[in-house]
């Protein structure tokens, strides 16, 4: 059964994600790491689950129900390549975006190298950020809002709309599990 969720994604990427959490914990599943892990560009695939949506990949064109969306994805603690100028691939999926900081580096003249370290504490602790190479960094405390009852989560993604730069969308999550919702989502462009 179509959901159309993929479709909806691609053509708003902020309204749904003000309206729809971003689940990502099934990308942990051995058959799906697998996947992410042996391909630069994979389809990825959004499955319904109430006020939430569950993203999957999976191996074969054929599987979708929906039109996939084809994307990047960087990995807690990983490192992407992407292309600054127009691609065909208008998103870079994050497994999570809680305690973690994201650098930008140059890598040659048309591609951005983009790093996710998960944070241990205060300050640039990564040897990226010591370098002359960085371009932006962006940490998870800096988009969420800190006053909230509970535990600080975020998934977030990078949407690349044609003739703009990158931007990182992060989504602040509250509730309790299994009855997740959309505190807020900030929208943040990269310097490179």
């Amino acid at each position: 059964m179509a959901s159309h969720l993929n479709l909806l994604l691609s053509n708003s990427p902020l309204p749904f994600m003000e309206r729809t959490v971003l689940v990502t914990e099934g990308l942990n599943e051995p058959s799906m790491a697998r996947l992410l892990r042996t391909k630069r560009i994979n389809f990825f695939d959004l499955e319904p689950d109430g006020r939430k949506a569950n993203l999957r990949v999976f191996e074969g064109l054929h599987q979708y129900a929906d039109t996939p969306i084809g994307g990047y994805y960087l990995d807690a603690g990983g490192t992407v390549v992407l292309p600054a100028g127009n691609t065909s691939c208008q998103f870079c999926f994050l497994r999570t975006f809680s305690n973690c900081r994201l650098y930008a580096t140059r890598e040659g003249e048309s591609l951005i190298r983009l790093y996710q370290e998960q944070q241990l504490g205060r300050g640039s602790a990564s040897a990226v950020a010591h370098t002359g190479d960085m371009l932006d960094e962006v940490s998870w405390s800096e988009c969420l809002q800190r006053d909230i009852v509970g535990p600080l989560r975020a998934t977030a993604l990078l949407h690349k709309p044609p003739l703009e730069r990158w931007s990182l969308l992060v989504q602040q999550i509250v509730g309790v599990e299994g009855r997740e919702l959309v505190h807020q989502v900030v929208r943040r462009p990269l310097r490179y």
